[in-house]
């Protein structure tokens, strides 16, 4: 029996501005948001049609190659088949073809990427027809930028400037210790969330005309999926193989 990987569709049918799937690590979350901008892409009729973001935390996860690699995949393939690959460059993320002289001929442009530590330098770009933002692995068991929630809501009004547009933050269950949830005072809702469920939250903000504006995010824990690989113990085991949350002494 094939196992069933974890499938974007039902959060993103939310239609709100900031969806988060957390869970175990390759479950599928990744391939799945990136199927989700691809279809974007394409579907003139969705309503968050456009170009995407790809974000990280650090410029160092945003190296050419390593973007190409991140985005250039068989599910690829199947969305572009007039294309040979992905090609970055510049902080944009196009289609190619080859050329018989060997060179790459760019084609579309389907994309940007963006490193979050490096905010201050996008103030003043031009994010052009941009209608989602990606941020991988939002949640870590490392470091946080100082203030990085605020951060981030900086560079999302950047990038979307008076657009209305969709956030993805994808997080792995790797630290209960989450600036995001906190800013948000969602950590206690969240934490006690079981896999499978989606949880949606509201909260309001009074703009300069005392217009009650609201913003919305779903949350949603991963439901497990079978891993046949009896290679792990220890704390770390069921965080890999089941999605918990892991602790540490």
């Amino acid at each position: 029996m094939a196992t069933e990987f974890y499938s974007i569709k039902k959060l993103a049918s939310t239609n709100v501005q900031y969806l988060i799937p957390y869970g175990m690590r390759g479950n599928g979350k990744s391939y799945s948001a990136r199927d989700e901008v691809y279809d974007r892409f394409k579907d003139e009729t969705h309503k968050f049609h456009g170009k995407f973001v790809y974000l990280r935390r650090w410029q160092d996860d945003i190296k050419s190659k390593e973007v190409e690699k991140y985005f250039d995949k068989k599910q690829f393939k199947k969305q572009f088949p007039d294309a040979d690959g992905i090609v970055s460059q510049s902080n944009e993320i196009w289609t190619y073809v080859n050329l018989k002289n060997g060179k790459k001929q760019k084609i579309e442009h389907i994309g940007y990427y963006c490193a979050l530590n490096e905010a201050e330098r996008y103030k003043s770009w031009v994010f052009e027809d941009v209608k989602t933002i990606i941020y991988e692995e939002f949640i870590t068991d490392k470091t946080y930028l100082d203030n990085e929630p605020s951060k981030l809501m900086h560079l999302v009004s950047t990038i979307l400037r008076h657009e209305i547009g969709q956030v993805i933050l994808i997080g792995n269950t790797v630290s209960q210790i989450n600036p995001y949830f906190e800013y948000w005072g969602i950590t206690e809702d969240v934490l006690k969330m079981k896999k499978g469920e989606i949880k949606l939250f509201s909260f309001h903000n009074l703009n300069d005309l005392q217009i009650d504006e609201v913003v919305e995010l779903a949350v949603e824990y991963c439901q497990r999926i079978d891993i046949k690989n009896n290679m792990f113990f220890g704390q770390v085991a069921k965080q890999i193989t089941s999605g918990d949350w892991e602790t540490k002494e």
